[in-house]
């Protein structure tokens, strides 16, 4: 559909915004149970009760919803949620490439597979990138001038000018 709106020139997908939020899972806290060596979910029963229980996305995962992991914003508590990084044409408001990934993922690490997935399923040039702090990562910032992408993106995040791995 997509592809089609960009032959009839109702999308150019060469300026883009992109941002990611959180979705609840359809899982309880109380199904986290601890991982296997293999990161799936233990032959163990969930716990009845969580309350005073150290959980974390290294150590346990959901015995009913494995793909989902603990995530929330800070000062909240943690919930089992996904991440939907959604990216729209800035001009037509229309979304090009909704991507799910689990709730731990992070923004920045996202961006330029995105902008990949983008310009080679439509075989456009992304030409500038609208998004917020999520995204200020150096080496991403780095990454997009290299590409001649005009980025507009607060600069947030302590490695700002360092090229580091995300």
């Amino acid at each position: 559909m997509i592809r089609h709106c960009i032959d009839k020139k109702l999308i150019k997908a060469t300026k883009v915004m992109m941002d990611g939020s959180l979705i609840k899972a359809d899982a309880a806290l109380n199904s986290m149970v601890e991982k296997n060596e293999d990161g799936e979910p233990s032959e163990k029963e969930p716990s009845k009760y969580i309350k005073g229980g150290k959980y974390s996305n290294k150590t346990h995962v959901s015995y009913s919803d494995p793909d989902s992991t603990l995530a929330g914003k800070v000062g909240e508590p943690k919930q089992l949620r996904y991440k939907v990084h959604t990216t729209i044409d800035r001009e037509s408001r229309i979304i090009i490439d909704p991507h799910v990934t689990t709730g731990s993922d992070v923004e920045g690490k996202t961006c330029m597979s995105r902008l990949d997935h983008i310009e080679e399923t439509f075989s456009v040039k992304v030409s500038e990138l609208t998004a917020d702090r999520g995204y200020g990562y150096g080496i991403n910032l780095h990454q997009l001038e290299a590409r001649g992408v005009t980025s507009f993106i607060p600069n947030f995040h302590q490695d700002v000018g360092d090229n580091i791995d995300l």
